[in-house]
């Protein structure tokens, strides 16, 4: 008699240990009378063999396992230690944007800060003797926009201190007109 699905599937469920006492005592009186399914029993039997002998070659020995454990712990703490870099790093890059940022306003503002004489400057000629500046000496006061010298050179002559006037009163006007295209005089008398 030629052997059908359901044979198949009780050879199957017989090779797995999944037939009952009862089942089994039935199947060992078929399997004696019936060579056909006696060989197919074997056949399935071999095959089984086989599978488990691929299955086993694929695990990997226990060296094979400790050597890949350890890679993916070393991967995970190098990913955890470059991720604290890459912390760090931002924190580092933001705190170096804003110093920079902070000099930078500083930069373009230190004019007005500092009181610097590029911010609209007083510029006075005094042939004074009797401030102490010494006799027959001119003194050119420059002073910034709060009104502090900034300045105090002395000429002897009154010509030599009207010329540094005009000259600082000629950068002082330039250095306005570029700020805002304006040009405001920065001299109010000699």
């Amino acid at each position: 008699m030629a052997v059908n699905e359901n044979d198949i599937d009780l050879l199957y469920a017989y090779l797995d240990r999944e037939l009952a006492v009862s089942d089994c005592e039935g199947l060992w009186r078929r399997l004696a009378v019936e060579t056909e399914l006696a060989a197919e029993l074997e056949r399935l039997r071999a095959d089984a063999t086989v599978r488990q002998q691929v299955w086993s070659s694929l695990e990997p020995d226990d060296m094979t396992d400790r050597a890949v454990q350890s890679r993916v712990l070393r991967a995970a703490w190098r990913d955890d230690w470059m991720s604290g870099i890459n912390r760090v790093a931002r924190v580092g890059t933001v705190a170096a944007a804003c110093i920079l940022f902070g000099f930078t306003v500083g930069w373009f503002g230190r004019d007005s800060r500092l009181g610097s004489p590029a911010g609209g400057v007083q510029v006075v000629a005094n042939p004074d003797a009797s401030a102490g500046h010494g006799a027959g000496k001119y003194v050119v006061d420059v002073r910034d926009d709060v009104g502090r010298t900034v300045a105090a050179p002395q000429f002897d002559s009154l010509d030599e201190a009207r010329r540094f006037a005009e000259d600082v009163a000629r950068y002082q006007a330039g250095r306005q007109e570029s700020r805002d295209g304006t040009v405001v005089p920065a001299v109010d008398h000699f």
